[in-house]
């Protein structure tokens, strides 16, 4: 497939709607993050390294699940709902209808199917008996996850993630950060983790419910039309779906398979510097709760000169807004995991290097998993990633036992290159677009810039963690974006900053 593809500069309209959903994306999703690492700081703090480690297997296979749990319905319903909305809404609303029935038929099969299977899991597969009790309360949070995906994707229709991080983002993990926290005082401990995060999510689907019926008043009234079977909804949903879970999966087998060859305490380190890393995913995520609707749209109209240019953008601007992060994991990796966690986790430091320098590679391919899948190319992604996962699962599976969790790290790493490396290379050669250009030359030289500065400022300022990880981070920002200023924003970064930033005059 050939399409032109020159630069030019993003119609207004588009580049309000990219700048003013990564704003509100990267509120959610950096907030939701920092939300969620503080409740693990905690729970880690109070439970310590082996029952955090118990807590952490049950509380990775449920996010390794949830993947999947919808089949792809929110993924469907962003892909064919936008040709409808503003002018059709019985038709979305018989969409709506389908894809929430079928999201919940599956959190509910999902959560039985779960629930018997503790046993096997506990005591066969991880030879662990105290886990069967955390599996079993575990089942309880299918079906309401699996509703509030889809709602949350569903509110995306009106190309704002507002509703989305007010539910998903933002209000699930504060809300459970919350309960936690009351549930510990109340004298609870292990249970008290699981408890919070069953009712946040219950509480949070109900408040989407009232959220769609806001968006769509007529939602309860009688009528709705039907374009789609569930057969064709299936057809795109399910290779989205693994597709795209396959490709978050290689996040997520590294922890499950620490678990199951190492010590609970081991599986507890892993975790958390795990989680710290996991700081590069939380910004792509808050690029694409944006960029897919407008993936699609764009898509829609067949217009792959605005595609290339929310992709060139979007990958550009998720590149600058990493790198300061970058710089900190590679440079204070012992600072920041002793600040947020404790000494008691100070062997994972190896693992937040090794696991940053493979999010470098996240960083710099952008969007283009979203961008694939919205140009109706999920097969290929689908087929990609199950490879991908599969000699992640062996490479895994052979290190683990060798070297410990760093072979976790380093299988994880090497899997998320390969992977999207061939991602963007597929793009290139099929749908012609492409996201790199010269420019990039200006955020490469802040880049090493900035990390000189932060190695010579280790080097020779000595000071307690918290307050040097305080300065660090003020200088590492200043000297980041103060370098991008040095060399000049290009026109479209002035325009992104201005709709990032509406009240700010550049």
């Amino acid at each position: 497939m050939e399409h032109k593809s020159k630069t030019m500069e993003i119609p207004n309209k588009e580049l309000n709607n990219l700048a003013k959903g990564v704003s509100q994306g990267l509120v959610g999703s950096v907030g939701g993050r920092f939300l969620s690492v503080l409740g693990s700081i905690i729970a880690a703090r109070v439970l310590g390294p082996a029952v955090y480690g118990l807590y952490a297997v049950g509380w990775t296979i449920v996010r390794f699940f949830s993947q999947i749990i919808t089949l792809g319905m929110d993924r469907a319903f962003l892909r064919y709902a936008p040709k409808y909305w503003g002018k059709d809404n019985l038709r979305v609303k018989g969409l709506l209808y389908q894809v929430l029935f079928v999201s919940l038929l599956a959190g509910v099969v999902f959560g039985l199917v779960f629930f018997f299977v503790a046993p096997f899991l506990s005591n066969t597969v991880y030879k662990k008996p105290e886990l069967e009790l955390v599996f079993r309360i575990n089942a309880f949070i299918f079906p309401a996850l699996s509703l509030l995906t889809v709602i949350a994707a569903a509110t995306k229709i009106t190309k704002s993630v507002k509703y989305s991080v007010i539910l998903q983002d933002l209000g699930q993990p504060l809300l459970d950060l919350i309960l936690m926290v009351f549930l510990f005082l109340i004298g609870l401990r292990l249970k008290a983790a699981i408890y919070s995060d069953i009712f946040s999510f219950i509480l949070l689907s109900l408040l989407g419910i009232s959220v769609l019926l806001k968006l769509i008043p007529d939602l309860i009234s009688p009528g709705a039309i039907y374009d789609y079977s569930l057969k064709e909804l299936f057809n795109y949903s399910l290779p989205a779906a693994f597709g795209g879970a396959f490709s978050v999966y290689i996040f997520w087998v590294d922890r499950i398979l620490v678990g199951f060859f190492r010590s609970s305490i081991e599986n507890g380190i892993y975790l958390a510097a795990s989680q710290i890393s996991t700081i590069f995913l939380v910004i792509m995520a808050g690029i694409y709760n944006i960029v897919i609707p407008l993936f699609s749209e764009s898509f829609t109209k067949n217009d792959f000169r605005e595609l290339n240019e929310t992709y060139r953008i979007s990958t550009k601007w998720g590149f600058y807004i990493g790198c300061p992060f970058l710089i900190l994991l590679l440079i204070s990796p012992s600072q920041v995991i002793s600040g947020f966690y404790g000494n008691q986790f100070s062997d994972g430091v190896s693992i937040i290097i090794i696991l940053t320098l493979g999010q470098l590679v996240n960083l710099i391919t952008g969007s283009v998993g979203p961008l694939i899948i919205m140009t109706g190319n999920q097969k290929f992604l689908f087929r990609l990633s199950t490879i991908i996962l599969a000699s992640d699962i062996i490479l895994n599976i052979i290190l683990i036992p060798k070297i410990g969790i760093a072979g976790a790290a380093i299988s994880t790493s090497i899997s998320l290159s390969i992977q999207y490396f061939i991602e963007v290379l597929w793009v290139k050669k099929n749908l012609n677009l492409w996201p790199y250009d010269k420019k990039y030359l200006k955020g490469i030289t802040s880049l090493i810039i900035t990390m000189i500065v932060a190695a010579m400022m280790k080097y020779f300022i000595h000071l307690p963690t918290w307050p040097f990880l305080f300065l660090q981070i003020v200088i590492i920002f200043s000297s980041f974006f103060g370098m991008l200023v040095i060399l000049k924003l290009d026109v479209e970064d002035k325009y992104f900053l201005m709709n990032l930033f509406p009240k700010r005059r550049l």
